[in-house]
């Protein structure tokens, strides 16, 4: 009764307005997200069940292995139990980059993740399980001759299933949490791919919905773990626990036989899952070189060119396969830096510290001519230009370059940019905080935040950062690649490039077929249809005042920030003329 009186009152609350669906959307619209995005759901559940079982399935056979090593071998269990503990300590958020950044893009750097995490509980719960093995009967399999093998195999093990099972319980959980953790990182399905784009698109009833999913597929994990624990342990737990009492013969082959079946069954079912992807794959395509193109963000209309020229066939034409990824969390350029990729979407403003360490980036397009960044904030602040953030609560990355420009915008107007209260800003997207009050403005790109925030109803103000400092109209997105690629495969590189400007070309003549390409490869915007049409439209327009010099960069323009850059104490060197080329896109 009282978890259907919270539910009433949630309801109520909804009905009557007392908050905002985008803050807290009802149980019944949770519930209609269930029915109307059942399609989209399944598909990304299914993905990181996928995931999750091949990622389990191999972490308990490590964990089971290295218990039995670690018990056999002392000097084995001191050099890695520390090490163990040492691991667990560290947030999975914090390892799941650096995993991409050193195994690549792909399941890979998941199935690792999800092994460091499932191991823990089943390696300490077995190791307590043969610890607590009966010391006489040890001494009796010792008296008869017992080969270590054997004493393992018909007392060990059996012993130490109930433990087993104990560590087994909490790294289910542990699988379909982690895999989820990584789905934020980057990737293109799975329950996190598909929670971070539903944030990004307000969609916080269908947020809710996949939460509970996540939650559901753990319950029901860790259910079907008690289910094979009592098939498996029922009345051979109780024989065994009677027979240390009484020391009668232990005869456990039966039962530990079916678990070597059921382990082996699962991890066929995971494989040949996992292997349906890749061999229905068209071999038409697979004559075709594959590339990876990160992304860095979820699909948008900044990224629509991409998806025409996939759609329309002009990446085929130029001999390539090219595969769109979204990133892990603003670790597109290190991606191309390491050589993960050749191509991704970047910013001119973030690759300046980059290009002073070294790095072996190149931008070689830009995505939009000018720049369409800048501060928002609601109506009722009265914020209509840079010195009325003076006594005004600014949601700020804490980003050193965004720091000084917005003191350079601030007292370009007269304002004193000390009295602009900065708060932290982890959001995805900045609407909801400042519809939420947690701050007042904050920086954005009106092409997408800034049209989804009308189309959301936020009554905003918006000013170009471009309209008030001159240096602040540089290049952004833009398309970086890696310079060796550049100059391994120039001739590749040049049929890409120019394949991608045919697809925002034809963005620009058709943006409302255009938006429906983006949204054919990104169905999670089909309920935002509308706004998409919108966004592309206005986006259609920025890409380029002239069609045929898309992409082109205008020297001045990018030295004049970088310039800017270096006055304001951001750089230390000189980095003109450095860090993009027309070559490619002409």
């Amino acid at each position: 009764m009282g978890f259907l009186g919270v539910l009433s009152i949630w309801q109520v609350a909804g009905f009557l307005k007392l908050l905002p669906k985008f803050i807290l959307p009802t149980p019944l619209e949770i519930l209609q997200s269930f029915v109307r995005d059942r399609e989209f759901l399944w598909h990304h559940s299914w993905a990181t069940l996928r995931v999750a079982l091949l990622g389990l399935v191999l972490g308990v056979l490590i964990a089971c292995l290295m218990a039995v090593l670690m018990d056999s071998l002392t000097w084995l269990n001191d050099l890695i139990y520390p090490m163990m503990v040492v691991v667990q300590t560290i947030p999975t958020i914090a390892i799941a980059p650096i995993l991409v950044l050193w195994l690549g893009y792909g399941i890979l750097p998941k199935i690792v993740l999800i092994i460091l995490t499932t191991t823990f509980p089943i390696i300490v719960s077995i190791l307590d399980g043969f610890r607590h093995c009966d010391k006489d009967m040890l001494t009796l399999f010792s008296l008869m001759r017992a080969k270590p093998w054997q004493i393992l195999w018909h007392f060990k093990i059996p012993v130490s299933l109930p433990y087993f099972y104990a560590g087994l319980r909490v790294s289910v959980s542990y699988a379909f949490i982690t895999t989820v953790v990584s789905e934020w990182l980057g990737g293109f399905e799975g329950l996190g791919v598909y929670m971070i784009q539903s944030k990004k698109l307000f969609q916080y009833d269908t947020m809710f919905a996949i939460i509970i999913l996540v939650s559901i597929i753990s319950l029901l994990g860790m259910k079907l773990v008690d289910v094979s624990e009592n098939m498996l342990l029922n009345g051979n737990v109780r024989r065994i626990r009677m027979f240390l009492k009484r020391k009668e013969e232990i005869k456990m082959k039966k039962t530990w036989k079916v678990f070597l079946t059921l382990v082996t069954a699962l991890v066929a079912v995971v494989l040949v899952a996992c292997g349906q992807g890749t061999a229905s794959k068209d071999n038409k395509e697979a004559e075709l070189k594959k590339i990876d193109f990160i992304l860095d963000w979820t699909p948008n209309t900044n990224h629509t060119g991409l998806y025409v020229a996939k759609e329309k066939g002009y990446f085929k034409e130029a001999g390539v396969d090219v595969d769109l990824k979204l990133p892990p969390e603003e670790s597109s350029s290190d991606l191309v830096i390491n050589g993960k990729a050749p191509f991704a979407v970047y910013f001119q403003d973030y690759m300046a510290k980059k290009l002073e360490k070294g790095a072996g980036i190149t931008a070689v397009a830009a995505i939009v001519e000018h720049n369409t960044s800048g501060i928002i904030s609601r109506k009722s602040d009265n914020v209509a230009s840079p010195k009325d953030l003076v006594g005004k609560k600014y949601g700020t990355w804490n980003d050193p370059t965004e720091l000084a420009m917005l003191k350079t915008l601030v007292e370009s107007q007269g304002g004193d940019f000390e009295k602009v209260e900065k708060v932290p800003n982890n959001d995805s997207n900045s609407i909801t905080p400042i519809a939420n009050g947690v701050f007042d403005t904050a920086w954005i790109y009106y092409g997408w935040d800034g049209i989804l925030a009308k189309s959301q109803g936020v009554d905003a103000n918006f000013m170009y950062l471009k309209d008030y400092v001159k240096e602040f109209d540089y290049y952004s997105p833009v398309i970086i690649a890696n310079n060796d690629y550049l100059k391994d495969n120039k001739e590749e590189a040049r049929k890409v490039i120019q394949a991608i400007k045919k697809g925002y070309q034809y963005a620009m003549e058709h943006p409302e077929e255009a938006a429906d390409i983006l949204i054919k490869n990104a169905p999670e915007l089909k309920e935002k249809r509308d706004f998409v049409i919108e966004s592309q439209k206005y986006l259609s327009k920025e890409y380029a005042s002239d069609k045929e010099k898309w992409g082109q960069f205008d020297a001045a323009r990018w030295n004049a920030f970088y310039k800017w850059d270096k006055e304001n104490g951001i750089l230390k060197e000189d980095l003109t003329d450095k860090g993009f080329t027309n070559e490619f896109v002409k």
